[in-house]
This record gives structure tokens, C-alpha cells and sequence, in this order.
């Protein structure tokens, strides 16, 4: 009887820990997905601003070679116009 209360005794502490250490890694997981989050959500920010950024520049760039094309078509319009001349 007392061997049986012993092996019992081992069998809930055991199966005790066995819970806490599972809750814990259960906490534990949870934390790091929560950190994950914010770090994706910080990392799409980011991005955004940088697509954003970039498509500016892009803009700024077609609007600057859209002005060149314009004013070499005018020069070269004026060039042909005096040599027929």
C-alpha cells in the first residue's frame, strides 16, 4: 500500500510538471508569435514607406525625361525647320 501511494505520488508530480512545462511552452510560443507580429507589422510599415518613396522618384524621373523628350523634339524640330529654310 504504501509503495502504491509512493508510485502515485511520483505519477501526479510527474504528470504535474509535465502540465507546467507544457504551460509554459504554450506561454512562451505565445510571446513569440506576438513578438513576430510586431516585427511583420514593422516590416510592412517599412516597406510601404520605401514603395512609396520609390514610386516618387520613379514619378520624378518619367516627369524629367518626359521634359528632355520634349525639349529635343522641339530642338530638332527647330533644326529641320531652318535647314528647309
Amino acid at each position: 500500500m504504501v509503495i502504491e501511494s509512493v508510485l502515485s505520488i511520483q505519477d501526479l508530480d510527474h504528470e504535474t510538471f509535465a502540465h507546467v512545462d507544457t504551460e509554459n511552452r504554450r506561454q512562451t510560443l505565445e510571446e513569440q508569435t506576438e513578438f513576430l507580429k510586431s516585427v511583420h507589422d514593422e516590416v510592412q510599415r517599412h516597406t510601404r514607406v520605401e514603395i512609396h518613396e520609390i514610386s516618387f522618384i520613379i514619378d520624378m524621373c518619367i516627369v524629367h525625361i518626359c521634359a528632355h523628350v520634349l525639349r529635343l523634339t522641339r530642338v530638332i524640330s527647330i533644326s529641320s525647320y531652318s535647314l528647309k529654310v
